[in-house]
């Protein structure tokens, strides 16, 4: 069995579904907010409406707070993180009630702690609480699209106002002072700071003078020295300030003269700092874009990468293993910048230019989780430890191969880490109506049982049982029941699926367990099918539900038979031949078997459906589906040889092997389900790969009894 592909030999961690959320308009759930050991965020349902939710990684701790505009009105926006903010026990964000507009509220994390700070603008409409900025445990706001400036220790009679602007903008607390970019004149936008009172909020420098607005933006402290970006006749560039006057000073003219040094335009960009070094972005006006770093002087303000694509305007620059890691739209790898060797090197952390999006990727520790996808299992939660090769699915749990040929990926979106747990959604889901919430455990034990299932009416047949794949596709037992009943029926697959002989207009309960190498797992959770909930929310009527396939020449296509929906029409032919006719096919009974395929093959294919009178059109989207037996199995024994030596690697077309006396050798590649995708003899040491996806593979070189390996990237 090949170690590399099975739960047995990875940290696949396990995810859990702990709740499911209904679309509005904004989508699902909001980016969140960390405070004492849960994720706060907004999420809609047709009874409250967008309301506040809090989660602790758990089903049962996951829960509406409070209804804060009864009924189905929103009480809270989509762009809830960005109106939130944390100070010490108490999270402060804004709200509307329906009668007061919005306003500054707070909560402690229960129904009765969730209460109005205090109705600024009395009546129905609000004063619109903005910026967020704490400084020794005082709440700074502003109000009324910024033109106030605001401050609440969390009374009524405590939130009172500071000043009055013609805009404030760009708060941020720095020992004990807040800092900010304000104008109170028409004059433009200068650098500002405030101890809470109107006598001691002041300007502490006019960058600019008469010429015009400075801007300050991008506050960032390393040590005790605040940094910014401002723009003057010397061009967007770093300053930095003690909040006087004479302390508030250029650090470097990076690109000499009126050219822009660190911005090109007005822009919130990431900087980062490693104790009292700060890290930034910045050109010299020859190099392009790359990295800088300083402790806050002119001769200590330094280039460090001359990465040959730059570093991304977006680049989030996060801190792993005491490095600075940076990206672009170029590399597929994170860079990583050593201080203590003061070197740059290509990591083996995989990059893409979505990865500085919000929500597509994090690090827990020195494990990077991401939205990733392969044309096996489409787009899915995937994890790398930082090795070569290692980067790796999690757990299937869209039951449709969704993956498409582009590089974007707007699926699959990480809501947070709370309690060594991180949280994710599927925001598209086409057997669900709802945004499924899962929380995923990085190291968990490594025999799992199937952690996600589904039970679908097909009409002749039961009710079949549909569930997350794993790696070595071992003996699965499903045991069921009817809700109530003490006695379990059991059945037994090798494959994806289970075909339960029981009339499927009644409800069921399900679970399953895995054989691992002699060894059965736990039971998974305890499913429930129950046919009075579909379609109120089990899933989506008229959709395509789980793909599975039955040999290697077969494949199941699973679909929502319902009054409204009939019939299905499905049109599929191999991926990557836009020339090849479609193949139809047609359903009636809720799943279709395609037959006559070519085996270990990438198929596209496109569906419609029939009410009765009318078809739909045929889907916007793609699905795919991959043909495979379903007994993975690799044939290989010891693997006791040497390693192999790759390069290059990623590699985008051919790879060169090292380490090997002779050729003649039996050679194969191996996906990342254990399947042979190619088999030849080795007659030169240079393998040709253009026909592999993009993905994770193993090369295979049987050396007599001895299987030698290596690990490589196609891109």
């Amino acid at each position: 069995m090949l170690c590399w592909a099975l739960a047995t030999c990875q940290l696949f961690g396990q995810s859990i579904q702990i709740a499911s959320f209904p679309r509005d308009a904004a989508g699902g759930p909001s980016p969140a907010v960390a405070m004492g050991g849960k994720l706060y965020f907004s999420a809609y349902d047709p009874v409250h409406g967008r309301e506040l939710w809090a989660t602790d990684g758990t089903s049962a701790g996951t829960h509406l707070v409070k209804d804060i505009k009864p009924g189905i009105g929103s009480g809270v926006s989509d762009i809830f993180n960005l109106v939130a903010l944390a100070v010490g026990d108490m999270l402060y964000f804004r709200a509307d009630d329906g009668a007061s507009g919005n306003e500054l509220w707070k909560t402690d994390g229960t129904e009765a702690g969730t209460v109005q700070v205090k109705d600024i603008q009395n009546g129905f409409y609000g004063s619109n609480p903005g910026a967020f900025a704490q400084v020794n445990g005082m709440l700074f706001f502003t109000a009324y699209s910024g033109s106030e400036l605001w401050r609440s220790n969390g009374t009524a009679s405590g939130t009172q106002l500071v000043r009055t602007f013609t805009v404030a903008t760009n708060l941020y607390g720095h020992m004990g002072t807040l800092y900010f970019s304000g104008d109170v004149d028409n004059t433009g936008q200068e650098l500002w700071k405030s101890n809470g009172t109107f006598n001691t909020t002041e300007r502490v420098r006019d960058l600019n003078g008469m010429i015009g607005a400075s801007l300050p933006i991008n506050f960032h402290a390393a040590g005790d020295v605040l940094y910014f970006d401002a723009s003057t006749d010397t061009g967007w560039e770093l300053w930095r300030t003690d909040g006087t006057q004479t302390g508030t000073v250029l650090v470097k003219d990076i690109n000499p003269g009126s050219g822009n040094g660190t911005l090109n335009a007005y822009a919130n960009v990431a900087k980062t700092n490693l104790g009292d070094t700060l890290y930034f972005r910045a050109t010299d006006g020859v190099n392009g874009f790359q990295l800088w770093r300083t402790t806050g002087t002119d001769a200590s303000t330094v280039r460090v990468s001359d990465l040959p694509d730059g570093v991304d305007a977006a680049c989030l620059f996060p801190i792993v293993g005491g490095k600075v890691l940076m990206n672009n739209y170029a590399a597929t790898r994170w860079w990583a910048f050593d201080p203590v060797t003061d070197n740059v090197e290509l990591t083996a952390y995989p990059s893409g230019y979505y990865f500085n999006w919000q929500g597509k990727c994090a690090f827990l520790g020195s494990t990077m989780f991401y939205a990733g996808k392969d044309t096996a299992f489409g787009c899915e939660l995937w994890r790398a430890d930082g090795l070569d090769g290692d980067e790796h699915r999690t757990q299937e749990t869209h039951f449709t191969d969704n993956w498409q040929a582009t590089a974007d990926q707007p699926f699959t979106t990480l809501l947070g880490q709370v309690n060594g747990k991180v949280l994710f959604t599927q925001a598209r889901s086409a057997y669900n109506t709802d945004v499924p919430l899962f929380s995923h455990t990085p190291n968990s034990t490594a025999c799992r049982p199937p952690l996600a299932a589904m039970g679908i009416p097909v009409k002749g047949s039961g009710l079949h049982v549909v569930f997350d794949r794993t790696a070595d596709y071992g003996a699965r037992q499903i045991r069921y029941r009817q809700p109530g009943a003490s006695q379990w029926e059991t059945t037994a697959t090798n494959t994806g699926y289970a075909e339960l002989d029981v009339d499927a207009d009644q409800a069921w309960e399900f679970d399953v367990q895995v054989d691992c190498e002699g060894t059965w797992s736990d039971w998974s959770p305890l499913f429930t099918y129950d046919p009075e909930q579909i379609p109120a929310g089990l899933y989506l009527e008229g959709s395509i539900l789980a793909d599975r396939a039955e040999n290697a020449t077969t494949e199941r296509i699973y679909w929502s038979r319902s009054s409204a929906q009939v019939a299905m029409q499905l049109r599929y032919k191999p991926f990557g031949a836009p020339s090849d006719p479609w193949t139809m096919a047609a359903d009636t009974t809720g799943m279709r078997r395609l037959t006559g395929l070519q085996p270990e093959t990438l198929y596209t294919y496109d569906h419609r459906f029939f009410d009765g009178v009318n078809w739909s059109p045929w889907s916007y989207a793609p699905l795919y589906f991959s043909t495979s037996t379903p007994e993975i199995t690799t044939g290989l024994g010891q693997r006791t040889g040497a390693a192999l030596s790759i390069a290059p690697n990623p590699a985008a077309e051919a790879i060169t092997l090292a380490g090997l006396a002779a050729t003649g050798q039996a050679v194969w590649i191996v996906d990342g389900l254990g399947r042979k995708v190619w088999e030849s003899s080795l007659h030169e040491l240079a393998v040709d790969i253009r026909q592999l996806q993009r993905g994770a593979y193993l090369l295979v070189v049987m050396d007599g009894e001895t299987a030698r390996t290596a690990r490589f990237m196609k891109q």
